[in-house]
């Protein structure tokens, strides 16, 4: 292994597009809500700060998110599945997993490559208003490894496993307005696939402290998030990255949709990073399809509010 492919899989992934679009409620809302809107509006690679809310007792959601620009920035084309199953009106279990395989528009013929990359089990538990002055609260934690030995820009190399702290609160005066803040301890572990580092990707276990904002509109959802992340408390080198993420998301009419199935959610993020390798700002955009298994194969027409698992598309470039 060269010293360049060394260093790289010492590289430790940590999110840096954090920001999109997260449907929140505008007070804080029952475990057992229908929408569970801290677990439906998040699109992972934009914002990816876990939220107190977790999936209603018995309701298993699965989320399918292809992201489309791998048809032109890569030879392949990942595909992420995740599931999320509630297990009581406050706890709730994440299993998923990242599949690949070339998609033949690049210069692997057709299937040539296929596999998977990584798998991620994690779980949630809300605490409620713990610490009083209705700040809603939840623990949790997760762990994240590559698989086989995909693509190297597919996967940071090493092995994470992760515990975390959140809260969220609607403001007194501005209920459509939460804030939230976060701790997440980051601890990683080398392994002999390789991998690609990103731009002011930590080499080291880490702390990340987020705090942030959240508007929630009918069709319009706003985020902003500052974000600082150190090796400092947790690792045996000191590098820093400090980072501010804002988005936005719509949900796009009907009419746009050509009245298909599902809701359709475009999102647009961006960040301003600074750490070790210096500064970086970036823009992206997401699409994410909403659907739920039984309205989509016409299995009963129950309302929405009384039907149980549900299945999220999501793109992105």
């Amino acid at each position: 292994m060269s010293p360049w492919t060394a260093a790289a899989a010492r590289a430790i992934w940590v999110a840096s597009l954090f920001a999109g679009a997260v449907r929140l409620d505008a007070q804080t809302a029952p475990a057992n809500q229908s929408g569970s809107p801290d677990n439906t509006m998040v699109v992972r690679g934009v914002f990816d700060t876990p939220l107190p809310n977790t999936e209603p007792k018995g309701r298993l959601r699965v989320t399918i998110r292809p992201p489309i620009g791998d048809i032109l920035d890569r030879s392949y084309l990942r595909v992420p599945v995740e599931g999320i199953l509630g297990l009581t009106q406050n706890w709730d279990v994440t299993g998923d997993a990242t599949g690949y395989f070339s998609h033949g528009l690049g210069s692997e013929s057709l299937f040539r490559q296929i596999g998977i990359a990584s798998a991620h089990v994690g779980t949630k538990y809300r605490l409620g208003d713990i610490i009083g002055k209705g700040w809603d609260t939840a623990i949790g934690g997760g762990y994240l490894t590559p698989v086989d030995h995909p693509p190297a820009d597919s996967t940071d190399g090493l092995r994470h496993t992760r515990s975390f702290v959140t809260f969220a609160r609607p403001l007194d005066r501005h209920p459509e307005i939460r804030c939230f803040s976060s701790v997440i301890a980051d601890f990683v572990q080398k392994t002999s696939v390789s991998s690609q580092c990103q731009e002011n990707e930590l080499r080291d276990n880490n702390l990340r402290f987020a705090a942030g904002l959240v508007w929630d509109y009918p069709r319009v959802r706003y985020s902003l998030e500052a974000v600082y992340a150190t090796t400092r408390l947790l690792g045996s080198t000191h590098h820093d990255v400090f980072g501010v993420y804002p988005g936005i998301i719509i949900k796009i009419p009907d009419r746009f949709t050509f009245c298909a199935r599902g809701e359709w959610q475009a999102g647009i993020g961006a960040k301003a990073e600074f750490g070790p390798d210096g500064s970086h700002f970036g823009l992206f955009g997401k699409i994410k399809i909403n659907f739920e298994f039984k309205r989509l194969f016409r299995y009963n027409t129950k309302p929405a509010a009384a039907r149980g698992p549900t299945a999220t598309t999501a793109a992105g470039m």
